[in-house]
């Protein structure tokens, strides 16, 4: 077979005789860039050539299938986490992120290793970044003559050779052609499980060989296979879910060639590198889920987004990797413009505490390096942060003591904390066990049978949920991991030996970094431990009937249902996830170890503060004095009482009625006039020292007013106009009333009217009808003492002013001959010939 990357290899191996060591490969899926260009690479250079890939699972079936493509039996191995599987001899090794990332920290790159080879570049795992940054510095400094490789089938390689002020060597051709096509099920508001079943059925006798279906996660693809098996379609291919967390045994299984057409419901884990026989076409949901770290919330989201269009050429070229293939995309070409060039890289949306850890470990500097995109100061201080908040950092940003014992685990900076503080408690074999059971992914599985769940439940009972998952792995091992008895019982069997495993590295691992050798087995160093890894994942339930929880840092949480059990008053959640629901956005505790607070006084007494607060009790409606010892910002145990000093009562229900939480029902037209004959006053006759009832008075009023009230409903239904009139003294209040008239009598047959006084433009309107104000004496209404003239709005028969005034006698003599007129055109009933007006 005739890969179309070997059409790159010539020029290429002519600029490495002619001494350059940096390049570029571009090329599309299905090219042989994963596979034949190690080989061929390998063949130029000799020695040994180090091949990273993103996923374990990658790692291993490449290293397979060039040792079957090329009959290179025992020439091609992997190093992933805790499965080493090359030697000296090897002359092609797929290794995973991390484990390159350590090699060149602790400057242990073999010396036989020819070349670096960083495939599916395009993925941008925080690893590669640092990986090829190291490795870049590495041959700057030490090792001249190491080749390295950046290859990807989509990626910026302008900015790539741009970076590694090297060539692009691009191999533009695939092997396979590939028939783009676009759903033309949308706008049916059918979920995307259905809609891929159905362009499933509409395919499957057009096609002779396998499908491969993308989904963002499990839920999807169990809802996305279910559908399938109902069709008749289906009957007689093979339908599997193919995801990261599966067992690699299971996923070889997958993978591996069949007699029967398969169909695949994959997460993108199948979207790179991997080649699952005979498919050749593909369904595209155009989602993903993707993780990303809440810096300001110190929580991991795990949200499904839409995919890049990198992504979906990624995945449209699965369909053409042995033959020619159709990709249907189950979105609209025209939604293609608002479609992201490439995917986020993990730098810029994942938490750095690890890497931070492990470079400054190494006295490596993140600023120093000279990365292909920099994270932002808030990632990189959010990280130093966690570090500081683990002890692995000083106030200065130096690596501790205890930071140098923890970089040393190939670990997360949490978990490796746990260690360091089972060394004290003893407990070094049941955090291993813990950090196993972590690692080996899903182990206790869903039961429908009640009575089989009670009787699980009897026989795993433990003090935390960690600790139950444990107790499975247990019973499991009691019973020979036997498949039967596993699955009575919901247990996956492969994952729970695969904790015994891990467990059994971490320990060898702890032992020999440590330096200590220590079984003492119990809850209860097994929760301080948790807590010396997750001091910011401390939680308080709210109370026993709701799933509420509060968790340091002022977040709001919800147990896990299946968690609530082991959810006690305070508890630690080692997994916080931003997840979607329902109703928005909300923040799931899972993984859950109860503690008694004097484990947190042990570890964090500094932590601890006591503080006394004001509160108006949203259940009593009543103001409360609160006493709380918190934990940091969390607050653990309350004392309530109502005996509060008045003055801090009156303080907080005043805020309440200041910021809208308290209305009061008796703040009205009469308390607004009321305030504004003050005000008026105050700017008429300044000699009765009557001060305006501004913002800032109102305030101070309201205020005065609350002293001596404690609840809700008093306040609510206090005597403003009281309050109001408390403002003035006696004598100003009878000043005003004399001088300042509330109405006038203009007709002695109807009600006295209003006088509307506005303090902006010093005015007293008396707003009559003209058949009233006809024959009114004006010089009677006196204001002020005089100084002010009141203001008359004559009103037409509609209510309406036709004109306003300051002198009536004048009015009546003038302009009032021309407005009669076309008042007794329009109302000839208001002008009979007897009236005097």
């Amino acid at each position: 077979m005739e890969f179309p990357v070997k059409s790159i290899c010539k020029p290429l191996f002519e600029a490495v005789d002619n001494g350059k060591t940096r390049f570029v490969v571009a090329a599309p899926t299905g090219s042989g860039k994963s596979t034949v260009f190690p080989v061929m690479l390998q063949e130029k250079l000799g020695g040994q050539v180090f091949v990273l890939q993103p996923r374990r699972v990658a790692a291993r079936m490449l290293a397979r299938s060039i040792e079957k493509l090329f009959d290179m039996k025992g020439q091609a191995g992997w190093h992933v986490r805790f499965d080493k599987h090359y030697d000296t001899s090897t002359k092609i090794v797929f290794l995973t992120e991390g484990i390159l990332a350590r090699m060149l920290l602790s400057n242990s790159l073999p010396e036989n290793v020819s070349a670096i080879v960083f495939d599916e570049f395009h993925e941008r795992n925080v690893y590669t970044d640092i990986s090829l940054a190291l490795a870049l510095k590495l041959q700057e400094t030490k090792r001249e003559n190491l080749k390295i490789v950046a290859c990807s089938a989509s990626v910026d390689v302008a900015g790539l050779s741009a970076y590694m002020n090297c060539d692009v060597f691009e191999c533009s051709t695939r092997l396979h052609e590939i028939d783009i096509q676009y759903s033309d099920l949308l706008g049916r508001n059918l979920p995307i499980w259905e809609v891929a079943a159905k362009e499933f059925a509409k395919r499957v006798s057009s096609t002779n060989g396998n499908f491969l279906i993308f989904m963002p996660g499990i839920y999807e693809i169990n809802k996305t296979i279910s559908k399938i098996l109902e069709l008749p379609q289906s009957r007689g291919m093979q339908v599997y879910a193919l995801y990261g967390d599966m067992p690699a045994e299971t996923q070889d299984k997958i993978l591996n060639e069949s007699n029967c057409r398969k169909v695949i419901v994959a997460t993108n884990i199948a979207e790179t590198s991997l080649t699952i026989e005979g498919v050749d076409c593909v369904i595209d949901s155009g989602l993903a889920k993707v993780l990303r770290y809440d810096f300001s919330r110190a929580v991991n989201t795990l949200l499904v987004e839409q995919i890049s269009m990198a992504s979906a050429i990624q995945r449209a070229g699965r369909a053409g990797r042995i033959q020619n293939g159709t990709a249907v995309r189950l979105w609209r070409k025209a939604d293609e413009q608002y479609f992201a060039k490439y995917s986020t890289s993990e730098i810029s949306r994942v938490d750095l505490s690890q890497i931070i850890l492990w470079l400054k470990a190494s006295n490596i500097d993140l600023k120093n390096i000279a990365l292909f995109e920099n994270p932002s100061e808030k990632s990189t201080n959010s990280a130093i942060e966690t570090l500081q908040l683990l002890g692995a950092v000083d106030e200065f940003y130096n690596i501790t003591k205890i930071g140098i014992e923890m970089a040393k685990f190939p670990t997360s900076p949490r978990i490796a904390r746990m260690f360091v503080e089972a060394v004290k408690n003893g407990s070094l074999a049941d955090v291993a066990m813990l950090a196993g059971v972590l690692e080996a992914g899903k182990i206790k599985l869903e039961l429908t049978d009640q009575r089989r769940e009670h009787e699980r439940s009897s026989l795993t009972a433990s003090a935390s949920q960690p600790e139950e998952i444990i107790a499975l792995c247990e019973l499991a091992k009691e019973n020979s991991f036997s498949k039967s008895f596993c699955q009575d019982f919901g247990i996956h069997a492969v994952n729970a030996r695969k904790a015994y495993v891990f467990a059994s590295d971490f320990y060898r691992i702890a032992v020999s970094i440590l330096k200590e050798n220590n079984t003492i087995a119990g809850s209860t160093s097994l929760a301080k431990c948790v807590l010396a890894g997750y001091p910011d994942r401390v939680c308080k339930r709210l109370n026993e009937g709701t799933l509420a929880c509060k968790i340091v840092g002022g977040v709001s949480g919800t147990i896990r249902k299946t968690s609530k059990a082991y959810a006690k008053d305070v508890f630690i959640a080692m997994s916080l996830q931003e997840n979607n629901s329902v109703s928005g956005i909300s923040v799931v505790a899972d993984d859950i170890v109860p503690i008694d607070t004097e484990y947190l006084k042990d570890l964090f007494s500094f932590d601890f503060i006591e503080r006394q607060s004001i509160r108006l009790d949203e259940h009593q409606k009543r103001v409360c004095s609160v006493a709380e010892l918190c934990y940091k910002d969390l607050p653990l145990q309350q004392k309530i009482s109502y005996d509060v000093d008045e003055t801090s009562a009156a303080e907080l229900l005043f805020s309440k009625i200041k910021n809208g939480d308290i209305t009061l029902r008796n703040f009205g037209d009469v308390e607004q006039t009321f305030i504004e004959r003050v005000n008026f006053i105050s700017v008429a006759m300044p000699e009765l020292n009557i001060a305006p009832i501004n913002d800032s008075a109102k305030d101070d009023i309201f205020l005065q007013m609350c002293m001596g009230l404690t609840s809700y409903s008093e306040v609510k239904n206090a005597n403003v106009f009281e309050a109001l009139k408390e403002w003035l003294s006696g004598e100003q209040l009878s000043a005003m009333r004399y001088y300042l008239p509330e109405s006038v009598v203009v007709n002695p047959k109807r009600k006295p009217v209003k006088i509307r006084y506005d303090a902006s433009t010093m005015r007293a309107v008396v707003s009559a009808s003209f058949k009233d104000l006809f024959g009114f004496d004006e010089n009677s209404l006196i204001i002020c003492n005089g100084k002010i003239k009141p203001t008359f709005e004559i009103l037409a028969p509609n209510s309406r002013p036709v004109q306003t005034t300051q002198n009536l006698q004048n009015f009546w003599s003038t302009s009032w001959i021309n407005i009669r007129k076309e008042l007794k055109a329009r109302y000839p009933k208001h002008f009979p010939p007897t009236a005097p007006y």
